[in-house]
């Protein structure tokens, strides 16, 4: 025991380590957020700058296509005019299309980065859950093996009172002996009790895969202190003992 480190420095370094981590991760996340971000509103510049394009070169089919009909009126160059409305017309429908496919391309793009963005986040979010979980298992077993301490050292404690109680009288013994091994039982019982509540309480988490509920929380905060009324009593029947021992 002496030999063993402290449980509650090394629970605190193992808690800066993961708080570590978790900051590094969410750090890294928002980094992959902002340049995706960044990538997606320059995606978004080009197809404004294409549908800019697009709406400049109706124009000039319009303005064409007034062209022609003043040509028509006067009677000048209709054929040539007509001619180059339609080459223009095809041109402007050409790129029309082009710039349409481009843009779908770009959507399509940009969606899909939004997807993987959120399927990382999802991933990130289901590996803090997992640790939360083990954690809690963690310190479900350490309560336990704190409790099974507890209860050794009450066993330990209970048999030197017993060797202690056969060196009294035997009026003493007998009477001192019913009543130690009633708080004995009812100790034995109230740990078996408890022990099996922190088991029962960690199966249930194993099964849901979330952490436990107020309910939950608040019965073993009254467990414990439960478990620490009991210490007293077995800490006052002890000096009641000793008390009684020195008449």
């Amino acid at each position: 025991m002496a030999n063993e480190g402290n449980p509650d420095d090394e629970e605190k370094a193992q808690t800066i380590e993961e708080r570590k981590m978790r900051l590094a991760k969410e750090k890294l996340l928002q980094e992959l957020e902002a340049t995706s971000v960044r990538e997606l509103q320059a995606e978004m510049k080009q197809v404004e700058d294409a549908m800019d394009h697009l709406r400049n070169l109706d124009r000039e089919r319009h303005e064409a296509e007034i062209r022609f009909h003043d040509a028509v009126a006067e009677g000048r160059q209709e054929r040539e005019l007509y001619e180059t409305m339609r080459k223009k017309e095809d041109e402007v429908h050409g790129e029309l299309q082009a710039k349409r496919k481009q843009a779908a391309l770009l959507h399509e793009k940009a969606v899909q980065k939004q997807e993987k963005i959120w399927e990382e986040q999802e991933s990130q979010q289901r590996k803090e859950f997992l640790q939360s979980v083990v954690q809690q298992q963690q310190d479900d077993l350490k309560l336990q093996l704190q409790k099974s301490r507890e209860c050794a050292s009450k066993r330990e404690e209970a048999l030197r009172f017993k060797q202690q109680r056969q060196r009294k009288g035997a009026e003493k013994d007998h009477y001192w002996g019913v009543h130690q091994e009633i708080a004995r039982q009812k100790w034995h019982d109230q740990s078996t009790r408890i022990k099996q509540r922190i088991l029962d309480r960690r199966h249930l988490l194993d099964r849901r895969s979330q952490k436990i509920d107020a309910q939950e929380l608040r019965e073993s905060v009254w467990l414990e202190t439960n478990a620490k009324q009991n210490e007293e009593k077995m800490v006052h029947l002890r000096a009641l003992r000793n008390e009684q021992s020195q008449f």
